[in-house]
């Protein structure tokens, strides 16, 4: 009996202390939740940009399959139990937390639609309401990954076919697009593989803004098809490696793309069957349809300060190698900004300074983070924060600094402005597009929740 008693008591104990074990488990993860929440809150990373994951709490069961699948670093953590949403700015839509969810209890979607002016109203195939023949594709829709964007586009060339099925035609284009990015591009190319007259512009070059990301950054994407090549298999591509397969397949198919173009507006006539008449730079086009694939940067954001007109001055970079040796400014404190830093400061016996507006960086990449933060511990960059561009000299820059602080006088070879850009949005409402996400095609999730299994 006294044994008996012994190995019962023994075993409580046991289980007891494994209780106590797994719940101080339990706290310590919910403390690191709680820390990266308040982190995330700190620097802004908790409001989502574009896209977001939306938690059905109802449903979650809390075993972390969405936390596992996210490919981005602390979007989605555990607490309580259940998944929430930490670094919601970090989310860019790949969705693959909501296909992990073995209950369907989370989706990704637009982030906070009724306080957005910039989403357009579009039909599930992409078109104009009340605009016929018009389309939007690609990034201008709120949907950042180049998947999407090529998704969009093949959507729109699919659109344009079916409408022009049977119908005799003229002399006008059956499609232009305007933007020679991943929608652009794969609009016209499988417009191009159904037999349609298509022809693209775009005011920089082939590539759109990939084009001006950095030498040999690495652009994410998730197996996707492209037309008339084939699947995209790989998890990762570098900018030349896409832009070389853009390339050869715009030379093999004999794709028409025209370069230096601007975009200044259009026009249609009262009847369905009038073509558009597209303005640009380069003079009028006629086309039965008209894809705007264009992006959501437009132009860049200026500095509006005396000297930024020198042709040391410039708002993208396109080769880190060619700032050797030089003193170089860049200005901003976003992704973009702190990338363009990195990459020159790898550059031999290059000075780089990254002038930040703020007191601290506000939603970087984690990865951007770690990086800003090891190049200015070995002396690679330099982070002036709290500072503008006051004015440019031809050998020389002028931050200004706190109100009671003089400015900071710095010799200079290069200015790089990483400002982002003002949208298209008045060019767009001026062509009759509108913009009240609530009505918007757009609105449904990425991934929608799948019913209870």
């Amino acid at each position: 009996m006294t044994w008996s008693f012994l190995l019962l008591t023994i075993l409580c104990l046991g289980w007891v202390l494994a209780v106590l074990l797994h719940r101080r488990a339990e706290l310590g993860r919910m403390g690191q939740a709680l820390d990266r929440l308040a982190e995330a809150r700190a620097s802004g990373s908790h409001e989502a940009r574009l896209q977001r994951p939306e938690i059905d709490w109802m449903r979650c069961l809390g075993c972390g399959a969405c936390v596992q699948a996210c490919p981005e670093e602390g979007v989605l953590g555990l607490l309580h139990g259940q998944a929430v949403v930490l670094h919601g700015a970090h989310c860019v839509g790949h969705a693959h937390c909501a296909d992990a969810c073995p209950v369907g209890a989370i989706a990704v979607t637009l982030a906070d639609l009724q306080g957005r002016q910039d989403i357009p109203v579009v039909r599930k195939d992409l078109s104009i309401p009340g605009r016929d023949g018009l389309f939007l594709a690609g990034e201008v829709n709120g949907r950042a990954l180049i998947r999407h964007a090529i998704e969009q586009g093949r959507t729109v060339a699919q659109a344009v076919a079916q409408r022009t099925r049977g119908v005799s035609k003229g002399d006008d284009l059956d499609l232009l697009v305007i933007g020679a990015g991943p929608a652009g591009l794969a609009c016209a190319l499988e417009a191009l593989g159904r037999g349609l007259r298509v022809e693209v512009l775009d005011q920089d070059s082939l590539g759109g803004t990939i084009a001006k990301f950095p030498r040999a950054k690495l652009v994410l994407t998730r197996p996707v098809e492209l037309p008339l090549h084939g699947w995209l298999k790989q998890e990762s591509y570098s900018k030349e490696e896409l832009i070389e397969i853009w390339q050869n397949l715009v030379l093999k198919h004999g794709l028409r793309v025209r370069g230096g173009v601007r975009f200044l507006g259009a026009s249609k006539g009262a009847s369905p069957t009038d073509p558009w008449s597209v303005d640009t730079s380069a003079g009028s086009i006629r086309a039965r349809h008209v894809c705007l694939a264009m992006g959501r940067r437009g132009s860049p954001r200026k500095l509006q300060v005396p000297g930024e007109s020198l042709q040391k001055v410039t708002y993208a970079l396109i080769d880190a190698r060619a700032y050797q040796g030089q003193k170089v400014l860049v200005v901003g404190g976003g992704d973009s900004a702190v990338e363009v830093a990195l990459a020159i400061g790898t550059q031999p016996k290059t000075e780089v300074i990254l002038s930040y507006r703020r007191a601290a960086f506000f939603r970087l990449h984690p990865r951007n983070a770690r990086a800003i933060q090891v190049a200015q511990e070995a002396g690679r960059v330099r982070v002036e924060f709290s500072s503008e561009v006051e004015r440019i000299d031809a050998e020389r820059v002028e931050l200004r600094r706190s109100e009671s602080e003089s400015p900071l006088q710095i010799e200079n070879d290069a200015v790089i402005a990483m400002l982002g850009g003002d949208a298209a949005i008045p060019l767009l409402e001026s062509v009759g597009v509108s913009f009240e996400p609530m009505q918007s095609a757009l609105h449904e999730p990425l991934a929608k929740n799948r019913s209870m299994l």
